[in-house]
């Protein structure tokens, strides 16, 4: 949408001043967007955008003491919202990510957090990817639940490195996921090893190698059972893409965007998909 044709902050809450039943969910984009739209249930109501529907300048960042990116533009909508119409019934809806190892989430009236660290990983169960890896893509494997088990632990490994950048304060340029993996039956394996030393020699933190990945090993330590809570929904998109090629799946699904899309149409089709999803924006 052109800037012309976004909606502004003050056009917003003149919009829920005077329509208090308006429900709508501000979300960072359009794959959250889809999801919601195809997940709810007849009769709902609610009605979600993206953020870059609306003109959130910079100065409203920085009042906000926000960065940009467009978790941060939602996040200063919600405050704008709650101050200047406090019985609003509108949500914004962001990731969790990372922020959630690092300290309380932000609890504005209005800002509402994923149940998990994305979107994505609402879709990160046996019944998603058997439905998505075997029936659809069509690749050939013996046992869904030993592969599943094996994307998980190389998302847990790649998310505990995500963990140790931020903790160290360290800005590094990530190498592509698929040239450290590897197929072993039904197992996927990844040099997590490889893979560390790359990246950061790449962008100039080779120093400190030794500390890095003794900071994301103390992380796998503490990672509970529930792996939707420290697995990445990037990562994820690209592992499975990536499976679908090795384990001699349809090649047409074998892309990210075949995998969102197959997504999209989960998020649809699964009615505990659909549960789980909506109970996120449940007061």
């Amino acid at each position: 949408m052109g800037s012309d044709n976004r909606r502004t902050i003050d056009d917003l809450i003149a919009r829920y001043q005077f329509e208090k039943d308006l429900d709508d969910i501000y979300v960072e984009g359009l794959f959250d967007k889809e999801v919601l739209s195809v997940s709810a249930s007849p009769g709902n109501s609610r009605v979600a955008y993206e953020i870059s529907t609306v003109d959130i300048p910079l100065s409203l960042l920085e009042k906000h003491k926000l960065t940009e990116g467009n978790k941060q533009r939602v996040i200063a909508l919600t405050r704008e919202l709650a101050n200047a119409v406090p019985d609003c019934s509108c949500i914004g809806l962001v990731d969790r990510d990372l922020d959630h190892w690092f300290g309380e989430l932000e609890s504005t009236k209005g800002l509402r957090w994923t149940t998990y660290c994305s979107m994505e990983m609402h879709f990160l169960n046996e019944e998603c990817v058997d439905n998505i890896l075997r029936v659809t893509a069509g690749i050939k494997v013996q046992n869904i639940s030993t592969l599943l088990k094996s994307v998980v632990t190389v998302l847990a490994q790649l998310y505990a490195m995500r963990l140790a950048t931020r903790e160290m304060s360290l800005k590094i340029h990530w190498p592509a996921i698929k040239k450290h993996l590897s197929r072993n039956g039904d197992v996927i394996e990844f040099d997590s090893s490889e893979f560390s030393q790359n990246a950061l020699i790449s962008s100039g933190n080779g120093k400190h190698r030794a500390s890095f990945q003794s900071c994301a090993s103390e992380y796998i330590k503490r990672f509970s059972s529930d792996p939707r809570l420290h697995c990445h929904g990037h990562d994820y998109v690209q592992v499975l893409a990536w499976t679908v090629r090795e384990f001699k799946g349809i090649p047409d699904y074998a892309s990210e965007q075949s995998i969102e899309r197959l997504f999209v149409l989960l998020a649809r089709m699964s009615p505990s998909v659909r549960q789980e999803i909506w109970a996120t924006l449940s007061p």
